[in-house]
């Protein structure tokens, strides 16, 4: 009988373990060679990506897709400081503008970078892009 007792509270925490939920995401610390984006705009087929290429610079581009390719619309380059959840972007060029936002935690699994510009002509919510190289073979 001890046996059986023995055997049933192992399997029981095994499958306790074996089941337990998975991490949930987290706010980065860091956005060194992250890539977010916008959805696309259903109108004009537009969207707004930001990537951070080092740990101080960030280009901000408009694409347009358009017969299953990106056109460049506009491009800027940008330098910014992090402390998560907050990162202001400054632009390189003084005919952009200046970038204010943080990155919000909705639920387990969903993190999106709210940003806004000084003036308000911005404001923008982008989620983290599935890394390029990743390919789902069917």
């Amino acid at each position: 009988m001890k046996k059986l007792i023995f055997s049933a509270i192992i399997v029981a925490a095994t499958a306790f373990i074996g089941c337990s939920k998975e991490e949930s995401a987290e706010i980065p610390t860091s956005l060194n060679n992250s890539t977010w984006c916008s959805a696309t705009d259903a109108d004009t087929f537009e969207q707004t990506i930001v990537r951070f290429t080092d740990s101080e610079n960030a280009i901000w581009s408009i694409i347009k897709k358009e017969s299953g390719t990106n056109i460049t619309l506009s491009e800027a380059e940008y330098s910014y400081t992090y402390n998560a959840p907050n990162i202001t972007l400054s632009p390189k060029m003084p005919d952009n503008p200046t970038i204010n936002g943080q990155m919000i935690k909705l639920d387990e699994d969903y993190i999106y970078l709210h940003l806004k510009s000084v003036g308000g002509a911005i404001d923008i919510r982008l989620t983290q892009m599935p890394d390029k190289d990743q390919t789902i073979w069917q």
